[in-house]
This record gives C-alpha cells, structure tokens and sequence, in this order.
C-alpha cells in the first residue's frame, strides 16, 4: 500500500492548512539558546538592568555588551517612574550630552511630565511659572505641542483621575513616558526602538491575519502568556477577537 503524499492525510484526502501548520510546527525545532537570546534583547533594549544581569547569570547567556549605557538607561526610567523628571534629565545629559538638544520631542516631554508633576503636588503658583518659562517656548517653536500642554493645564483646573484629563495623573503616564524616553535614546545609538521579540510578535500577528483569511483551521494565538494555539472553526478568521 503506498504511503500517503505529504500534504495529504492517512484517508488520501488533502491536508487542511492548519493540519500542514501542525505538521510543520513539529518538524520545526529552535535553534539553542534563541529564546534566552530574544529575552536578553527585550530586557536589555527595554532598559531593565538587574533584570538583564540576573537573567544572563540564570541562563548562561553573555552580558549586554555596553552594561554601563544599559545600567544609566535604567536609572532614568526608574527616574520617570517615580515621578522625578528633573532627575532623569540629568542623568540623560549625563548619559547624552547633545540629545535633548537633537531631539526636541524628548525635551518636551520630559519638561511637560515635570508640570503634571508639579500640578501632582498641588503647587499651583510653581505650575504656572514653570509653564511659562519652561514649557510654553516649546510650543512656540512647535506648534503641535500645544494641544498636550492645554490638557495638562487642564489639571489645574481639574487636579483629579476621574476628570477628563485624569489620565494624565495616572502611573500608567509615567510609564509612558519612560518608555519614549528609553527608545529615543536606544534609536539615536542607531539600534531599532522595538526589541527583536516585539518585532517577532507584530510578524506573529500579521501572519495570523493573513492565515485566518486564507483558512480558519489554522492555528491561532490570543492569549501571549500561555503561547496556545486555538482554532474556532465556528467563529472563524473575522471574530476571532471573541475567543
């Protein structure tokens, strides 16, 4: 009796795409150490220094190769965290003697974070002045900037989470513009903004956009901390978001 072809199954009949998915899956095998190395490059890129140091010991993978830019990466986003814009500032001049001056759009965010700071504590009087003096030239040389310094001049207004502009107040803010901070500091080395594990995740969506269209047997991913592959032959490729 003759074997069955490859893309057909044990009945003769042609393999649905998810069933050649599967069958590819498991032929496929990572190459050693490539996962640690996608995780190292998410730590280090991100600017998570003790994280980045205690994984490389745990698994046995080199260090990043610059721990110094790395470590000072980290202190100015536990800077931003916590809420003391000023003390980034310094550490990022320290760090980059030339950037806030090369990029205007990390200057002003950094200077608009530290007046929500400020309007935080309730200094209403040292809010206006910084504004005026520290801020408003800003906007004056760009425009746009304006609309992002009313609403947080809104807070002044307004210095409470459930107000139109609350979100402004929230921690989630800070992270924000940690994170903005740490990225145009890695792109302006000449290194990507995103790590090479969210870049993978934007192919791994892309891909299944693609593959659901074309056969919504195929195995899909929603949930990215379990990494499990569903197919919901009912739903199929266009409400796949209710799964």
């Amino acid at each position: 009796m003759d074997e069955p072809r490859r893309g057909e199954g044990s009945s003769g009949r042609k393999k649905t795409m998810g069933e050649e998915w599967r069958l590819k899956m498991g032929e496929t095998a990572l190459p050693e150490g490539a996962v640690d190395a996608l995780v190292m490059d998410y730590l280090a890129r991100e600017g998570y220094a003790d994280a980045a140091s205690a994984f490389a010991e745990e698994a046995r993978q080199p260090p990043p190769h610059d721990s110094t830019h790395l470590e000072m990466r980290g202190s100015i986003i536990q800077h931003l965290n916590d809420g003391q814009c000023e003390a980034a500032a310094a550490k990022l001049n320290e760090l980059d003697p030339e950037l806030l001056d090369r990029n205007q759009s990390v200057a002003f965010a950094l200077k608009l974070q530290n007046l929500i700071e400020l309007v935080r504590g309730g200094d209403l009087a040292g809010s206006l002045e910084y504004a005026h003096e520290e801020v408003v030239p800003l906007c004056e040389k760009e425009p746009e900037y304006l609309e992002q310094l009313e609403q947080v001049m809104t807070l002044l207004a307004f210095p409470d989470k459930d107000s139109p502009v609350g979100h402004l107040l929230d921690e989630a803010e800070r992270r924000r513009v940690a994170s903005f901070v740490n990225r145009s500091i890695v792109t302006s080395l000449g290194d990507a903004s995103d790590s090479k594990l969210v870049e993978l995740f934007r192919l791994l969506e892309s891909a299944q956009e693609k593959g659901s269209v074309q056969d919504p047997s195929i195995p899909h991913v929603t949930n990215l901390i379990s990494a499990e592959p569903l197919v919901d032959m009912e739903l199929g490729p266009v409400n796949r978001s209710r799964s």
